[in-house]
This record gives structure tokens, C-alpha cells and sequence, in this order.
């Protein structure tokens, strides 16, 4: 659960031999990292979004700023692997007002 304009992180634990990683929000894709050999990728989507892939720490994690009410909803982090597709770690994100 998250308070309307709180900021929130939800996290993927990543297996070492993954090659992509996709955040989706319901059925819509928000973040893919590919080719992950740095050790640090960090994609901007929007000024309150943004998700971030620490190779080192094998983790993901998807940042909500200023949570809105239309931030409600399921998420799910997703690891690609050649053909293999394995979701990760489902979170429902349920926003309250103050």
C-alpha cells in the first residue's frame, strides 16, 4: 500500500545469466533494460518513474515518485533469458489518500 504522494520501490531479484528485464504495469510494458553488461543501467522515463539495474547487487528496482491514485495497479518484473521468459516478482500497488 502507498500514501497518495509518497515515493515507492519495488524490487526484482535478478538470476546472473539474464539478458533483459522487463517492468510492466498491468499488461503495459514501462521499462525494458537490454544487453545488461554495465554495471549500472538507469532509464528515465518520466520525471516521477525512473528504474534502475545494479548487475553487481543482481537486483531491479522500479521507482514511483509522488505516487498518484492512477498509480494503482499490478506490477511485475519479468527476466528474459534466450526464449525464456520467467516473471520475477508481482507487486499490487494500492494508492490511499492522506
Amino acid at each position: 500500500m502507498g500514501l497518495l504522494g509518497d515515493s515507492i520501490s519495488l524490487e526484482c531479484w535478478l538470476d546472473p545469466y539474464i539478458r533483459e528485464v522487463t517492468w510492466q504495469q498491468g499488461s503495459r510494458e514501462i521499462f525494458i533494460h537490454q544487453n545488461l553488461q554495465d554495471t549500472t543501467i538507469r532509464t528515465e522515463n518520466s520525471i516521477r518513474w525512473f528504474s534502475e539495474i545494479d548487475i553487481n547487487q543482481l537486483r531491479s528496482t522500479l521507482v514511483i515518485k509522488h505516487v498518484q491514485y492512477n498509480d494503482s495497479g499490478s506490477y511485475s518484473c519479468k527476466q528474459h533469458f534466450e526464449r525464456v521468459i520467467i516473471k520475477i516478482s508481482t507487486y499490487v500497488l494500492h494508492v490511499q489518500g492522506r
